[in-house]
């Protein structure tokens, strides 16, 4: 007889069917009489659910063993195995406070800029300490990594800062106005910050990433950009200002000229959040009185036709 035996899902698990290999399905001819056993093993996100037949449970063992009397397909059936919603897994202990968000590598490692002392901390999944680096004055904004893994950080001092994985000292370049949010990197690496400084020295500035290396552009807007560029599916570069009056949102090129301005219209000034866009291009954004625009990408104009 044939006896058959499947994992399902075959991502979750293996099958053993007597002393033959693990695999997602196995299969072995018997004789009459034979002593069959059956093993499944769970991955390390999965658990084991137990043995069916035709839908039908027939052990609740990882382990199973029948003498063969007719021809049977079994499936070992895994499901994901969760932890308990709000289990705490670790806590990486700074000595000052932080105000940044994380940013996650690819190999998981999470960076984290601490406020008053000005450092870059890399921190391991295992919530292991792994490097800090200290970027002199103002490292304070959220962390952005490149494509290259390189981690970019600005902050008050109006400096933008390049440490590599390792936490080495790249390059440092000082930029024409401080930055309190996360750096946006285009498809060709360029790197887009906005800026914030009294009474001039406000806007956007577009960092090329070579080392050394140099300001593309420096484009000034009415009032301090405190928020994450958006970059479109073009190059386009989206801001917003913060004026109580009511701000502009820009759209820039990705040469540094201006596409368009548009006036918020008294409805408060655009938030410290990032603009989001959408698949078609059209650009959201909220105001601090509580307002949402929708902007077409063509000229500024409401998406919505109104």
């Amino acid at each position: 007889y044939s006896i058959t035996i499947v994992a399902s899902p075959a991502s979750l698990g293996n099958v053993r069917l007597n002393n033959g290999p693990w695999g997602a399905r196995q299969q072995e001819s018997v004789e009459i009489g034979d002593l069959v056993e059956v093993r499944a093993l769970a991955k390390s996100e999965a658990r084991f659910e137990g043995w069916f037949e035709n839908g039908t449970p027939v052990s609740e063992g990882a382990s199973f063993s029948w003498r063969v009397e007719r021809e049977r397909r079994l499936a070992a059936a895994f499901s994901l195995a969760h932890t308990a919603p709000g289990t705490l897994k670790w806590v990486y202990q700074m000595d000052t406070e932080y105000t940044s968000s994380p940013a996650i590598g690819s190999d998981g490692c999470i960076y984290v800029c601490s406020f008053d002392d000005n450092k870059l901390h890399a921190v391991s999944p295992e919530g292991e300490k792994k490097w800090e680096f200290e970027t002199e004055e103002g490292g304070d904004a959220d962390p952005s990594i490149g494509s290259d893994g390189t981690i970019y950080v600005g902050g008050s001092g109006r400096d933008v800062w390049a440490i590599s994985p390792e936490g080495n000292y790249l390059w440092d370049i000082w930029v024409p106005g401080s930055v309190c949010m996360s750096i946006s990197i285009g498809s060709d690496g360029t790197l887009y910050a906005g800026t914030y400084a009294s009474p001039s020295n406000k806007g956007v500035v577009a960092v090329n990433p070579t080392s050394p290396p140099s300001t593309a552009w420096d484009y000034s807007t009415t009032d301090g950009v405190y928020h994450s560029p958006g970059i479109g599916s073009d190059g386009t570069i989206y801001v917003g200002t913060q004026n109580a009056a009511g701000g502009n949102f820009y759209a820039i090129t990705p040469e540094g000229n201006e596409r368009w301005t548009v006036a918020t219209d008294g409805h408060g000034w655009v938030t410290n959040s990032s603009p989001a866009i959408g698949s078609d291009g059209t650009i959201y954004v909220g105001t601090g009185s509580g307002w949402v625009y929708a902007f077409s990408p063509e000229d500024g104009s409401d998406a919505t036709g109104n």
